[in-house]
């Protein structure tokens, strides 16, 4: 097995419509989304998908934990966040623009886009207070992009993370057209092993959740939660994208 190889397991939550009781096949009766942009489906559907493993009630009284297997051959286009729920900024963008728009979001990576082309990536770990730069633009925080076609399996994408030392992918059909992005939290919430995604965990909570070196406090390593609480901010979560 190399080491981008994985079968993993994924546990997804799915609730009742209003008014269906567990008598009456709550299957039929949950709806979920089995990634971030796409269409609201049945839980019932994932009978015919061959990742699915089975069902249990829970953890609500309302709620449905759907099973499924994920392994390394599988396609990106299936676990990638759709580009419609994507947010786009230009690079003249002002820094702190870019960074509230983040927040209010709850979002971690934001594409750079001129006239509909991607020109580049903005994590939020750059964007966090800084000693100096606050009136930065977008351009001058952006990287150039890593992309990968959505034919291209996940163990390609954690491979090409892991190579290029990024949390996110975009995802570019025929090499032009931006149709998704897959991060490293995708691959996590499949349960791909941490050792596997090479992630560094933070030094106040353990977390491996966005984690990055205190721009105010040395080299120390911090995820971005704790960041914002010692910096005065207390919105905690600031979405799932890495």
């Amino acid at each position: 097995m190399s080491d981008t190889d994985f079968s993993a397991t994924r546990h997804v939550q799915a609730r009742l419509l209003p008014g269906w009781a567990w008598s009456s096949e709550p299957l039929a009766g949950a709806q979920l989304r089995c990634q971030k942009g796409g269409e609201l489906r049945s839980s019932a559907d994932c009978c015919y998908c061959p990742r699915f493993l089975g069902w249990e009630q829970g953890p609500g009284r309302d709620e449905v934990t759907v099973h499924c297997r994920w392994t390394a051959a599988e396609p990106v286009r299936a676990l990638m966040t759709r580009a419609v729920t994507l947010l786009a900024v230009h690079p003249l963008l002002p820094i702190s623009a870019a960074e509230e728009l983040a927040r209010a979001h709850g979002v971690r990576h934001l594409v750079v886009l001129v006239e509909n082309e991607l020109v580049g990536v903005l994590c939020r770990c750059v964007l966090v207070p800084s000693a100096g730069g606050r009136h930065d633009q977008v351009v001058d925080r952006m990287r150039p992009p890593i992309t990968i076609p959505p034919t291209a399996t996940l163990g390609e994408a954690l491979e090409r993370m892991n190579q290029h030392h990024v949390g996110c992918l975009p995802v570019l059909e025929g090499g032009h057209s931006l149709v998704g992005i897959i991060t490293r939290g995708d691959l996590r919430r499949i349960g791909v092993p941490e050792e596997l995604l090479q992630s560094e965990s933070c030094a106040a909570c353990g977390s491996t959740h966005g984690v990055r070196t205190d721009p105010l406090g040395g080299q120390v390593e911090f995820c971005l939660d704790c960041l914002d609480r010692a910096h005065g901010f207390e919105e905690g979560d600031l979405g799932e994208g890495d």
